[in-house]
């Protein structure tokens, strides 16, 4: 029997020298020790080594400390690790000229769009004339008829409104004289669309839908404000109807705008500027524009070697109600980019000469995932209306004008159309203006997705504007000087040019320098992994050979352990519920060729089933037993030698 039970293990080991050995310890008592006693991490075999239960413990709660700290600071290490670190550069050298954009702040001359606006200086005059006359005279206190005229309905009427005790409003059409009493609450908003609570009387612009359901009534603290925005939301629905060409040969030229140029000493004339039409200032034009060409650049700073501009304002031929304020407008941006002179212009002041000092910014950001910005707005799901380079504002007013045409079924005045649609006007689209406030609001108080979707640009010019003025020209030197330009525009002999009528302005480089504003990730792969190694030598003394150690035990070995302990549970299951024939030395056997072994089972031969045996001779009594025979042989060859 212990001959064939050593030929069957030498049969066992044959096949699992034949088996490829894989597979985890056979216990996670056995693992776990093991691992203690090999790794390199020495609070760990410290562990294993330490006799005492307290001493034990200590190193326990060490190492676990230790562990903590590494993953605490791993993690901030990650978390940190789409950050970007702001550098600042200077650059010195020559600088490239922006581009320059100069608007009147009248938009069409009057003696060539009256007839257009006659209709409407009638209507504003008498409201004029009414306000004048106090608001007494309004609420029936003093009847006074400022205008005995007859006017057409007005579907956006500058109203009083008057509290009434207990809770009703009273409103008067300030053109008509209608008055009506409101019950319940009303709709109240400020010019910025801020909602606001009624007090004793207030001047408001009504705002209706096409069935006069629904109103708006946008407040002023002031009646000019008020009678302002009257007139240009009137100005806006004519001019929606006339045709661009038309619109052109109402403003102004480049001749009749800009009287003097000279850049860096040399003289430049008005076909150096690109005209464009605006809808709110007319025709302007653009100095050293993109399609120009040419690039212009500063070689040496200072108010002598930049844009000198002399610019006729002739104020006498301004839209009374319209242009409230007389003067110039110009930005200064990029070449590359749309500016949005009527968000970010300067206003030059007539009979002053204006300064402006520039100095260049550059930002470069990083994009995804570092920030949310974008290179060319491809990634951004709105139509570019401008059809210029993207920026953020050409994004906003493009997403808002898509809102306007998709609600109101036309588009503002003010902004670029999409292809297929007109522009709004009370005549085509009654109740725009109700529809188009609302929005507004919403618009404003960013309930709409322009600004979820819009992305701002990684890379951004910026110029730094440093203004002074002076009076210009002086006493002492405005007889000529008018005269003299007088006589260059061809005026007549009896009329010669006002102060107000002019103004300057100087475009120059305070100094060549560009601050460059630079972005770079704060933590590459390199330093991750540099960090993490610290944290790992400072805490445990480990190596990464250390981790694909703990990777190894705990991530592999320990889940094929409790899975194979599961699997011979289910296995015990089977066999209870099916009755099986009684087991021999085969299917130990299969059972080995099943389940892969592992390297301590690999050196450990099966168990084999004892089976009664006779036990082994008692060899020491035989031998005891020839001692004894062979002392009583030698006895009787000495009793034999003796008789002899």
């Amino acid at each position: 029997m212990e001959r064939s039970g050593l030929k069957k293990c030498d049969t066992i080991r044959s096949i699992k020298r034949n088996l490829k050995l894989k597979g985890p310890q056979p216990s996670m008592v056995t693992l776990v020790d093991f691992y203690l006693w090999n790794t390199n991490t020495h609070g760990c075999r410290r562990i294993a080594a330490s006799k005492g239960p307290i001493k034990r413990t200590l190193w326990i709660i060490l190492t676990m400390t230790a562990a903590a700290m590494i993953f605490w600071e791993c993690v901030q290490l990650l978390s940190t690790y789409h950050v970007a670190t702001m550098s600042v550069t200077m650059h010195h050298g020559k600088n490239e000229f922006p581009t320059v954009t100069i608007c009147n702040l009248n938009p069409y001359k009057f003696n060539r769009s009256k007839h257009l606006l006659k209709d409407l200086d009638k209507m504003a005059r008498c409201i004029v004339s009414r306000i004048s006359s106090g608001r007494s005279a309004i609420f029936g206190e003093d009847n006074v008829k400022a205008c005995n005229m007859e006017f057409p309905a007005d579907p956006t009427p500058l109203v009083y409104m008057n509290m009434m005790p207990p809770a009703d409003v009273k409103v008067m059409e300030i053109l008509t004289g209608n008055d009506y009493l409101v019950n319940g609450s009303l709709d109240l908003r400020s010019h910025f669309n801020e909602k606001i609570g009624m007090s004793d009387r207030r001047i408001a612009l009504r705002l209706c839908d096409v069935n006069v359901s629904n109103c708006i009534y946008n407040t002023f603290s002031s009646a000019i404000s008020a009678m302002q925005e009257w007139y240009r939301l009137h100005f806006l629905n004519i001019m929606a109807t006339v045709p661009e060409k038309d619109k052109i040969a109402m403003g102004y030229s480049a001749d009749e705008l800009i009287y003097a140029c000279l850049y860096s000493g040399r003289t430049c004339y008005a076909r150096d500027f690109t005209q464009f039409h605006h809808p709110r200032f007319g025709n302007c034009f653009v100095f050293n524009n993109d399609s120009s060409g040419e690039n212009l650049t500063a070689l040496i700073p200072g108010n002598s070697h930049g844009l000198q501009l002399i610019l006729h304002t002739e104020q006498q031929d301004y839209i009374p109600i319209l242009a409230g304020t007389a003067g110039t407008r110009i930005a200064i941006h990029s070449k590359y980019t749309k500016s949005f002179i009527e968000d970010v212009g300067i206003n030059l002041h007539p009979a002053m000469e204006t300064l402006l000092g520039l100095s260049v910014s550059e930002v470069h950001k990083l994009g995804y995932p570092y920030s949310d910005c974008t290179d060319d707005g491809s990634d951004v799901p709105i139509e570019n209306l401008y059809y210029s380079s993207y920026s953020l504002q050409i994004c906003l007013q493009s997403c808002f004008q898509k809102e306007i045409v998709q609600q109101c079924g036309c588009g503002h005045y003010e902004r670029p159309l999409p292809a297929g649609y007109k522009y709004c006007n009370s005549q085509e689209f009654p109740g725009w203006e109700y529809c188009f406030y609302k929005l507004h609001g919403s618009y404003i108080a960013e309930e709409l997705n322009c600004y979820r979707m819009c992305k701002q640009t990684c890379f951004q010019k910026e110029y730094s504007i440093k203004v002074s003025m002076a009076e210009w020209p002086s006493e002492s030197s405005k007889d000529w000087l008018l005269k003299v330009l007088s006589i260059e525009q061809g005026l007549s002999r009896n009329r010669v040019l006002e102060t107000s009528d002019v103004t300057g302005v100087n475009i120059y480089f305070n100094k060549l320098v560009v601050r460059s504003f630079v972005e770079s990730p704060a933590n590459t792969i390199v330093t991750l992994l540099s960090n993490c190694g610290g944290q790992l030598g400072l805490w445990m003394s480990c190596s990464v050979i250390c981790v694909i150690e703990i990777i190894e035990i705990f991530a592999i070995d320990l889940p094929w352990i409790l899975l194979k302990k599961m699997r011979r549970g289910w296995s015990r299951n089977a066999t209870m519920t099916v009755t099986s024939p009684p087991q021999t030395v085969a299917p130990a056997l299969e059972e080995a060729q099943f389940e892969p072994p592992t390297f301590q089972s690999a050196l450990q031969c099966p168990s084999f089933p004892t089976t009664p045996s006779t036990p082994p001779p008692n060899y020491y009594s035989l031998s005891v037993r020839r001692e004894l025979e062979f002392e009583n042989n030698d006895s009787d060859s000495l009793d034999g030698w003796q008789s002899s």
